[in-house]
């Protein structure tokens, strides 16, 4: 039986090709790319599994939690910036802005402004917005289990600092990088997955997007564009698992939240969230 995910392609697929034997495959995101096709490598039709148990009903027979999804309000990121279309309070910052000798330009186009991972005011602003409307437990005192998707190690480094920066009594604890790059990163990750420990806040890049089970995961940030169809529901994936007892005795895990301030949702979400019972706020 072949767990047909990464082990079917490059050269492990030469094992599978090689030996004459049957074939099983098991896999939670099945690809249907050129050059990574689970449907051709057990010929069958294109996008028609043997069987499969789609993410909507393991959520309705209670298996899985269901996402909710909150898109952080900066247009900004996605749209770009058009003088004309500020607000006479914005025009006036705009003005204020020291442009050099070509002065202001009448427009700024998304492709810049997504450079502004590192704008001090972006991640404060996202940051601000996981604190207060990131989903709580302890009463409504502690931020819930949150993965932050950080785009590089340097991005996750700069929010870390600004994390640091803006919330001092939790410096250096409640939210902390995990990554490939980090000593000690899987000590981290189980001290993650107790349930009243610290980090609260695991920043990541590619490291907790497939793998990793903690069902105290109550909130997913993704701070960065996710292209990768496959790749963006393995990262969901982080946050549907069950958990008894999460927020009291006989309480259980009933969501959890998605906050984005790119369109990873919006380029999804007829997909997802317009199904029947799950919910959908801007």
């Amino acid at each position: 039986m072949a767990w047909a995910h990464r082990s079917i392609y490059a050269k492990y697929g030469s094992i599978f090709s090689y030996f004459d034997s049957y074939l099983v495959g098991l896999t939670a995101t099945p690809k249907d790319e050129v050059d990574h096709n689970t449907y051709r490598l057990f010929q069958l039709e294109q996008g028609v599994p043997t069987y499969a148990y789609p993410l909507e009903q393991a959520i309705n027979d209670k298996f899985l939690v269901p996402p909710r999804a909150i898109s952080v309000p900066m247009q900004f990121q996605r749209q770009g910036i058009k003088y004309d279309q500020l607000s006479e309070e914005e025009k006036a910052e705009w003005d204020e802005i020291d442009w050099g000798e070509d002065g202001p330009p009448t427009e700024v186009d998304p492709a810049a402004l997504n450079q502004w991972l590192f704008n001090e005011s972006t991640v404060d602003q996202v940051l601000e917005h996981l604190m207060v409307q990131g989903e709580k437990v302890a009463s409504g005192d502690r931020l819930g289990k949150t993965i932050i998707f950080a785009k590089n190690q340097l991005h996750a480094e700069y929010i870390e600092e600004r994390f640091n920066s803006n919330y001092p009594e939790y410096r250096g604890a409640f939210a902390r990088i995990i990554t490939f790059k980090t000593a000690y990163a899987q000590t981290l990750i189980d001290d993650f997955s107790i349930k009243d420990k610290n980090p609260h806040i695991a920043i990541s890049v590619d490291m907790l997007d497939t793998g990793i089970d903690v069902p105290e995961v109550l909130n997913l940030v993704f701070f960065k564009l996710v292209r990768s169809k496959t790749k963006f529901w393995q990262m969901i994936g982080r946050g549907t698992r069950l958990c008894r007892d999460l927020y009291a005795p006989g309480v259980d895990k009933k969501f959890f939240n998605i906050a984005t301030p790119f369109d990873n949702i919006k380029d999804r979400r007829s997909d997802l969230f317009y199904s029947r019972g799950w919910h959908w706020s801007t």
